[in-house]
């Protein structure tokens, strides 16, 4: 009688320990996913700031104007293309001078800053430009261009890290289900319970608790994260980080699925008669 309380209190403790180890990698998986989430963001943002200013002759007409914007687009590499009329682009430089210029000394012409998916697809984009002779001329911020390429590569770089942790996360979740299965199957059979239903039944003794705790780390994961967004927002406002809404209905999305599968998870059958 003494020995089957001991292996009751074994199993117990088994359950508290993989059931606080699943909040634990719960919390961390839903910190890589939501890293994964922000990075892709920020590698959005920067290939859509990816740019070319290119000023028009001072003859091209309205009818042309379109016919150069419609032809650029037409371009795979290029995303997208603003036209900037000469009198706003004015207007913005005045403003930002601070001072007052007649407008009829206005030296600046129409333009188009012509946004592109990547760095390497510049020269193309070049020699497009250098073949029209309705543009004047254009100008690249190789500089600015060089910055968003590293830092391109750096938010490339921790993404594929997320990815890995998120990964690992979730191989070092199997092995703990799978090693608690098979624990309470072992106690089930010490305990003279051995039956061709046995290692089903000790799947269904870890479901609901595991469940638990993954809905448990996943609540206690957004809360941290709403507290630190808030934290290095406050440091420092220009760094634009995903708010808990914008991440909170994937990252649902995922642990329901991730809760599906645990539902699903599959059973050695051919050990349950050991």
């Amino acid at each position: 009688m003494f020995k089957k309380v001991q292996k009751k209190s074994k199993i117990y403790l088994d359950i508290k320990k993989s059931f606080f180890s699943i909040i634990l990698i719960s919390i961390l998986f839903n910190f890589f996913v939501s890293g994964i989430l922000n990075f892709n963001f920020q590698l959005g943002k920067l290939n859509n700031i990816n740019f070319v200013s290119a000023e028009l002759q001072n003859n091209v007409s309205t009818k042309e104007k379109g016919e150069i914007e419609k032809y650029l687009l037409n371009i795979p590499e290029i995303k997208k293309v603003i036209y900037v009329d000469s009198y706003i682009a004015f207007r913005n430089l005045q403003n930002n001078l601070g001072i007052v210029i007649p407008r009829g000394e206005n030296p600046l012409p129409d333009s188009m800053r012509i946004y592109f998916d990547s760095r390497s697809s510049l020269e193309k984009i070049q020699d497009v430009l250098d073949k029209d002779k309705r543009i004047k001329e254009y100008f690249i911020d190789g500089n600015y261009l060089e910055e968003i390429e590293v830092k391109s590569k750096i938010y490339k770089l921790i993404k594929n890290i997320c990815i890995f942790g998120s990964i690992s996360s979730l191989v070092l979740s199997y092995f703990i289900i799978s090693l608690q299965i098979q624990s309470d199957y072992l106690a089930l059979i010490l305990n003279g319970k051995n039956s061709p239903r046995a290692k089903l039944k000790a799947k269904n003794i870890n479901v609901l608790q595991i469940t638990t705790a993954i809905l448990s780390g996943t609540a206690i994961y957004y809360n941290i994260y709403f507290i630190l967004r808030h934290w290095v927002v406050q440091l420092d406002n220009k760094i634009d980080i995903l708010s808990l809404f914008q991440i909170i209905y994937r990252q649902s999305l995922i642990i329901f699925v991730l809760i599906i599968i645990v539902w699903k998870f599959p059973i050695n059958k051919k050990s349950e008669m050991i």
